[in-house]
């Protein structure tokens, strides 16, 4: 496991759906100003911080903004433009050139403490949640993410579950090792594992929306683990739908998925490592 040296009480900042793309130059500093003056000793971001054309360009200013560490994961508007392949291509060149730059995705977590560690894995809506066939909603994803253009409604069906499929492979182990070795974990992603954290405006799940706001591979995985470790407790962050919701799965697994407005970024919230009793 990668670990940092920091102390088990420190404070993380958790943001999600930033959209940086969507504020000007003015907003943004803003913003990053906003940052500074949280006193916060590392932030937790759970995806769409840009797009695939300037995600990288935005993490280089929370970088020359921030000193303490940045985790994220990436959201379907962070691959916008470009490729699956060439924007983790980029995220991970800049990690590689940033120590406080982590793209979670890509390694097996960061112990906080003793008994707290974070993994984190971007997620993805796998069409199985809601009704897939009879939904007609067109997500701008199909457009502009190279993987997903030029396909029909069988064939993205097809390419998300995959997806989802993968993000699930990649995510189990580092879940498993994580509870051998801590407590408690944090599991940040970008899409809500589970319907009941998949909500609308109104607070409820909606059928047509569902296939793409949420990742029901992900959320059978979670449950099946976290059910045969009942002495360890896990908290997922997630963002994706933009309106608020807190889903308790099982007594040891509760979701937290943030709202968020377009060209208002904000905190979803300040997480105290070592009081993590209150976000059960």
């Amino acid at each position: 496991m990668q670990e940092l040296n920091i102390d088990a009480g420190t404070r993380w900042l958790w943001m999600t759906d930033i959209h940086l793309e969507f504020v000007d130059a003015q907003e943004l500093d803003q913003f990053l100003y906003k940052i500074q003056d949280a006193a916060a000793d590392g932030l937790l971001i759970s995806g769409d911080i840009g797009t695939g054309t300037d995600v990288d360009r935005f993490l280089i200013r929370l970088h020359q903004t921030f000193s303490g560490p940045i985790c994220f994961v990436l959201g379907n508007h962070d691959f916008y433009g470009r490729s699956f392949a060439e924007v983790r291509g980029k995220v991970r060149a800049l990690c590689a050139e940033h120590d406080n730059l982590i793209y979670l995705s890509d390694i097996p977590g960061i112990r906080l403490s003793d008994e707290v560690m974070v993994i984190g894995q971007d997620g993805w809506g796998d069409g199985r949640a809601g009704n897939y066939a009879a939904s007609d909603v067109e997500l701008n994803d199909f457009g502009l993410i190279d993987e997903l253009r030029r396909k029909n409604k069988a064939e993205r069906l097809l390419a998300i579950g995959t997806i989802g499929d993968e993000e699930v492979r990649r995510a189990e182990p580092k879940l498993r090792q994580a509870l051998k070795a801590t407590r408690d974990v944090i599991f940040l992603t970008h899409v809500p594992p589970f319907p009941e954290a998949a909500v609308g405006p109104d607070g409820r799940s909606d059928m047509n929306y569902l296939p793409f706001f949420c990742c029901q591979a992900m959320g059978i995985m979670l449950f099946e683990v976290m059910q045969a470790h009942p002495d360890n407790r896990l908290f997922v962050f997630c963002g994706h739908t933009h309106s608020a919701a807190i889903a308790r799965i099982l007594p040891n697994l509760v979701v937290h998925a943030a709202g968020a407005v377009y060209e208002r970024p904000d905190f979803a919230g300040l997480i105290d490592a070592g009081n993590l009793d209150v976000w059960l």
